[in-house]
């Protein structure tokens, strides 16, 4: 599936589809998978909790949306795959980053458990 083949898609998803160039989507997983390996964590970890303005999040804060996000997306594919019809319910990002404390956490850390995070969606996107 390639972003020109989407349709009709949810308003709130639109602006970040639109900023992906128009590629197979196992090819962009596998692009994205191969920059987070060669990720200069260094670089991020000067950053350290920083952030840009009161109440935005940091690298570690983003990077546990992201694994929360696809654990979220791999529960989904779960209930679709097994032909699970109960409707599935939305999710409140500002909520879930609330209530979790990645300062506790070392970033080398949240990027390996995102890692496999996503590999549980790639595994099922190719099955």
């Amino acid at each position: 599936m390639k972003r020109s083949d989407i349709k009709q898609s949810p308003c709130y998803s639109d602006r970040y589809i639109n900023q992906v160039e128009d590629s197979e989507l196992l090819d962009a997983f596998e692009r994205s998978r191969s920059e987070l390996e060669a990720l200069d964590l260094k670089t991020f970890c000067e950053l350290g909790d920083a952030v840009y303005a009161e109440g935005k999040w940091t690298i570690k804060d983003i990077f546990q949306h992201l694994i929360d996000v696809e654990y979220i997306l791999a529960y989904r594919a779960l209930r679709i795959a097994r032909n699970d019809k109960t409707s599935l319910s939305g999710f409140d990002e500002d909520l879930l980053a609330k209530n979790v404390d990645t300062s506790q956490r070392d970033l080398a850390s949240l990027v390996f458990e995102f890692s496999v995070a996503e590999s549980l969606n790639l595994q099922r996107r190719e099955s």
